[in-house]
């Protein structure tokens, strides 16, 4: 028992290093990585938002990769600020993996931020079909919305959009260079053109969040170099579009099914509790603890819930 009457967390629980609470600081060299939603398509329910990937890492920088429907209610729950949310970064522009994004614009001065709002997406083979084209028409859903807000809050430039459109085909690219944090872009088969992965690098630690699509090798690399996180939806675009075929122009290599976290649509998760699924390796994490998967810079290999 503290001196002010509260519990010391190692009193209660047996291996308080495996655990994870809101607003738990990170240490210089760690990354931590937190489902905020897992839902596909129409499956989203209260226990399951729809897709969203928050990463953090010990250098004080964090980052938002796509933003389905419900996700924000995670991002409250797990006590994420406004000002932690201000670089999103979109896989496609599903409305299963972008509802979320117009309740981060335009709540954010309700929050903590009152800086732009940075966006990073894909091209499309139309101007109409890009991530610019398509984001900036938040700002006409918000037009009573925004004066409504700095009539009575300081906005300061939280309603200021920067969107960084870049061309999908480029394999890999460039989306994002700062503060030692690389973030590469590389094509994904998903019914038409227009669909990105991401890899994001950092302090010899990576994570990979491809979203929808078919699995394919090549976006990989050095697949078997430790440290590494994969993350995707499972998206059958085939069933869901019997005339689909692969868009050749990508190039991407088809390959068998490997492992990932996120597969298994449809399965329940604990209440008002960050989202993962069953098959998430639990080992090493106390039963119902958050989904987040948090380490430092020991190999991935055992848990990717260990530190």
């Amino acid at each position: 028992m503290a001196g002010n009457g509260t519990t010391k967390l190692q009193d209660v629980i047996a291996r308080p290093d495996l655990w994870f609470y809101p607003g738990e600081e990170l240490d210089p060299d760690e990354m931590r990585v937190t489902l905020m939603g897992t839902g596909w398509g129409n499956i989203i329910r209260p226990n399951q938002k729809g897709a969203s990937v928050f990463v953090e890492l010990g250098n004080g920088d964090s980052f938002v990769f796509d933003a389905g429907p419900g996700c924000g209610i995670n991002y409250n729950v797990m006590q994420v600020p406004a000002s932690r949310m201000t670089k999103v970064f979109l896989t496609h522009l599903h409305m299963d993996h972008t509802s979320d994004l117009a309740w981060m614009y335009a709540f954010g001065p309700a929050g903590d931020r009152y800086t732009p709002l940075q966006v990073w997406g894909p091209s499309g083979d139309k101007p109409e079909y890009g991530t610019k084209a398509n984001i900036e028409g938040i700002k006409v859903l918000t037009q009573w919305h925004r004066p409504s807000f700095a009539a009575c809050l300081d906005v300061g430039q939280s309603y200021d959009l920067e969107i960084t459109e870049f061309d999908y085909r480029r394999n890999p690219g460039i989306a994002y260079q700062g503060n030692g944090v690389t973030i590469t872009r590389f094509p994904r088969l998903h019914i038409i053109d227009g669909a990105v992965g991401y890899r994001l690098e950092w302090s010899g630690l990576s994570v990979v969040w491809t979203g929808d699509g078919q699995p394919e090798l090549h976006h990989l690399g050095q697949r078997q170099r430790r440290r590494l996180v994969h993350l995707r939806d499972r998206t059958n675009d085939g069933a869901l579009c019997p005339g689909y075929r692969p868009a050749a122009r990508c190039g991407e290599e088809r390959s068998r099914e490997f492992p990932y976290a996120g597969e298994g649509a449809g399965q329940d998760v604990p209440a008002g509790r960050p989202e993962t699924r069953r098959d998430l390796p639990r080992a090493g994490r106390p039963r119902g603890a958050p989904g987040v998967l948090q380490r430092r810079s020991q190999p991935l290999g055992r848990s990717l819930h260990r530190r």
